[in-house]
């Protein structure tokens, strides 16, 4: 956001010998400032003037405080659109740039948890306490049927709409973002429970006849994930060489059609199959 000071007088017009209008040099007249401000759509240019000041050291004054002010979100804009929509358009933008499994996550976070209670709230107006109350909120009736969300989910939340509105900001709708003025809830540590040995011998046992007893040894033996074990093919498993290859993954998009994809970077690996693998593959 930049800003600029001009003289206002009825002496006529002077231009400089690039034809540019110079100052006058009388001391009459007043001070004026401009400050350009984003536009509300592509190309739109729009503007904030002042002006009464007696000298120009008290307009750049006054256009210093105007962005100062500016700066720290303090002043009222202009754009009306409620909260809602900006996320609806935001996440229209996101489908071409997040992968499918993260872009349906954070269509779902925002649908479940934040439009139904602060959606029409105008973007402009949102403030890092409003968003701690919806985070207060959520920790207390946030869950099915009215019950307590978890303080992991709540940080989700917290997490993607600050993402929504850091592109706010870079696209200069907002100054600030809010979001970095909530109150969020506190990160707790939570041991990782896991079978024992005994467990999941128990369950491979009980599971011996179903028809994914396969995937259930691969998934406790190699630690494949569920989308890995959707999109494991034969071709990716080589029994003679004991080794089977993660190459490919299945999920959903956004409308719960089945697509394959590869996994993410370190995600692609090979793993050397042991003894009990082999013979659930045979």
């Amino acid at each position: 956001m930049k800003g600029s000071t001009f003289k206002r007088c009825s002496c006529p017009a002077v231009h400089g010998s690039a034809g540019r209008r110079t100052t006058c040099g009388k001391a009459h007249g007043s001070w004026s400032y401009r400050v350009d401000l984003p536009g509300l759509k592509p190309g739109q240019r729009r503007q904030v003037m002042k002006g009464g000041f007696p000298t120009r050291k008290a307009a750049e004054a006054a256009l210093a405080d105007y962005l100062s002010k500016a700066g720290r979100g303090e002043l009222p804009s202009s754009d009306t659109r409620r909260l809602a929509d900006y996320l609806a358009e935001w996440l229209t933008g996101m489908r071409i740039t997040l992968a499918v499994a993260a872009w349906t996550n954070y269509r779902s976070v925002l649908n479940l948890y934040v439009t139904p209670r602060i959606g029409q709230l105008r973007l402009t107006a949102l403030t890092g306490p409003a968003l701690t109350a919806l985070y207060a909120d959520l920790l207390d009736h946030g869950g099915q049927k009215g019950r307590s969300l978890s303080p992991t989910t709540v940080r989700l939340v917290h997490r993607v709409l600050t993402k929504a509105l850091n592109d706010a900001v870079e696209a200069r709708i907002l100054a600030v973002n809010p979001a970095q003025r909530a109150k969020v809830p506190a990160r707790h540590r939570i041991e990782m429970r896991t079978w024992t040995a005994a467990q999941a011998a128990a369950f491979l046992q009980a599971t011996a006849e179903d028809r994914l007893y396969a995937a259930w040894v691969l998934a406790l033996v190699c630690g494949l994930r569920r989308g890995e074990l959707a999109g494991l093919r034969w071709a990716d498993v080589d029994l003679d060489q004991r080794t089977l290859g993660v190459v490919s993954q299945r999920t959903t998009d956004a409308d719960w059609n089945v697509i394959t994809k590869a996994p993410k970077g370190t995600s692609r690996r090979t793993i050397v199959l042991g003894d009990a693998a082999i013979a659930a593959l045979h």
